[in-house]
């Protein structure tokens, strides 16, 4: 016992990751340990904190050293898999880790170098230096996973403009370095090579070569979300949208058999990407013990603290929320100090996410009754507004989610204001359809010629028809608040008639009803 307590004190650190911990002195005594309390649970999942007292009686020497060859080795036994474990314990280990990089220099490529490049802030003293070298086949899998992710970090740092050509020859490299390369670094060297074919472009060759990789590794997670990623992209043919429906079908199978099978990471970029399949979401809608299991997954990145949480939970509730609110109402409480975080620490990316996750939310809680929760979601959905536009001028895109988020929580002149910046020109349906939903909340009889307009512009573009019946509706409560009751009947039957089903079918029909009898009445 007074050994593995000595090697624990001198890691020098007060918290560690469970699992490294089982790494470092084995399950049987960190489960003793804990028994006995010198390990406690942290305040974050999967942290174990060190009994203070303990560390200082059993503390023998500084072995920092130590810590950043046992951090290598735990990389080495997951083969570079970033867990949410191996990421937590990076983090942790971080002072140690740059101690041993500064005590090192820049050698061979190593388990050290690939847990350097985890890290922001860190990572880019590393890949410049690594992003140079010569990829080949012959090193270690280390060696190999350090140099492309140096790459992709590098390929990050370069203008637009100068990509395509670096992403080019990266593909060229690759692909000379897989003449005789064998196993898994054959499988990385492959998964690299397709990911570099799509950032070129080559859509087809991407494809291909994830397909090959799956003929040796049929279930590598990381390469089925890949391939659905790939069906996602604007203006594939038949063939890689069906293969990412494939591909999508497999992994939430594989999620829904069991939630801890596939990697937190892989995971929600697969639910980030469920939008781009209408199909797949409405027969996921029908079974609500599927949406409640993927419910938990999210949780579970949540509580990881896992960056790639806010895209997943915004497409989940845009998507699952409105049939199913009960469980989207639950996610936000479970994860609700995910969204008490100012927006700085979030992160630029992902703050329309958060604001129009929240606005949802809210949207479907007033639904449902609940207006409490509906206040306390739209006043935090605002916060996010407020820091998209003191980042400048923001794009189209965010500008409609903006626009969004202030006309849910009851500012549609604050979104009024943020449309109208918007050159005529570069007004699309998307933008027209928020306006017309602003000026309908203010009263301003020039909500009906906006909807009109950006029904019309929907109608034109083959990506909104499955939201058709969204701009009927909005069209019909234009001409009910312009008094017209006959044209808003005409037009819910026509949004009818363009819905898929479901809770928006339901209210659609009782609107049609409500309409009826004030026309007939």
């Amino acid at each position: 016992g007074r050994f593995t307590l000595q090697q624990i004190a001198n890691t020098g650190l007060a918290m560690h990751d469970a699992e490294f911990i089982a790494h470092l002195v084995g399950y049987l005594p960190k489960q003793e340990l804990q028994k006995l309390a010198v390990l406690s649970p942290g305040g974050a999942a999967g942290v174990l904190l060190v009994h203070e007292l303990v560390v200082r009686a059993a503390r023998t020497r500084d072995g920092t050293v130590d810590l950043a060859g046992e951090v290598e080795r735990y990389l080495d036994r997951l083969e570079g898999e970033m867990t949410p474990s191996a990421l937590r314990q990076i983090h942790l280990s971080r002072k140690a880790l740059l101690d041993e990089h500064a005590r090192r220099g820049c050698g061979e490529p190593d388990w050290l170098s690939y847990a350097l490049l985890q890290l922001e802030g860190v990572k880019c003293d590393v890949f410049g230096k690594y992003a140079q070298r010569p990829i080949v086949s012959s090193g270690s899998l280390a060696a190999l996973m350090s140099c492309i992710d140096a790459r992709e970090q590098y390929a990050f740092s370069l203008p637009q403009g100068k990509r395509l050509a670096y992403y080019s020859a990266c593909v060229d490299e690759y692909g000379i370095a897989l003449d005789g390369a064998q196993g898994r670094i054959k499988a990385e060297l492959l998964h690299h090579l397709g990911k570099a074919y799509r950032r070129c472009g080559d859509i087809d060759k991407a494809l291909a070569t994830f397909q090959k990789l799956l003929e040796i590794e049929p279930n590598w997670h990381a390469t089925l979300g890949q391939i659905v990623h790939l069906g996602t992209q604007h203006g594939v043919g038949d063939t890689t949208r069906q293969a990412g429906e494939r591909a999508l079908h497999q992994l939430l199978g594989l999620m829904l058999e069991s939630s801890a099978s596939v990697p937190l990471r892989v995971a929600m970029a697969v639910l980030s990407n469920l939008r781009s399949y209408p199909s797949v979401v409405a027969q996921l809608n029908s079974d609500e013990l599927s949406v409640k299991s993927l419910s938990r997954i999210i949780n579970q990145a949540a509580l990881e603290g896992l960056d790639q949480f806010y895209d997943a939970f915004y497409a989940f509730t845009s998507k699952f929320g409105y049939e199913h609110p009960d469980v989207s109402f639950k996610l936000v409480s479970a994860a609700g100090d995910m969204f008490e975080i100012s927006p700085e620490s979030i992160g630029k990316s992902h703050l329309l996410s958060v604001g129009e996750t929240l606005a949802n939310v809210s949207q479907n809680a007033l639904r449902s009754g609940d207006e409490g929760l509906a206040r306390r979601l739209s006043g935090l959905s605002l916060v996010y507004a407020e820091a998209l536009l003191a980042e400048g001028d923001p794009d189209g895109f965010t500008r409609r989610g903006i626009a969004k988020i202030f006309t849910v929580a009851g500012h549609s002149s604050r979104a009024l204001e943020v449309i109208n910046v918007v050159p005529v020109d570069k007004l699309d349906h998307w933008l027209l359809y928020r306006r017309a939903e602003a000026e309908l909340a203010q009263g301003m009889p020039e909500a009906l010629a906006t909807a009109k307009d950006a029904l019309i512009r929907a109608q034109a573009d083959p990506r909104a028809e499955k939201n058709l019946a969204a701009y009927f509706d909005m069209m019909s409560r234009c001409l009910s608040a312009a008094g017209d009751t006959k044209g808003a009947l005409d037009q819910t039957q026509q949004a009818l008639a363009h819905c898929s089903g479901g809770r928006f079918l339901r209210e659609l029909t009782d609107r049609l009803a409500l309409l009826e009898a004030k026309a007939w009445g």
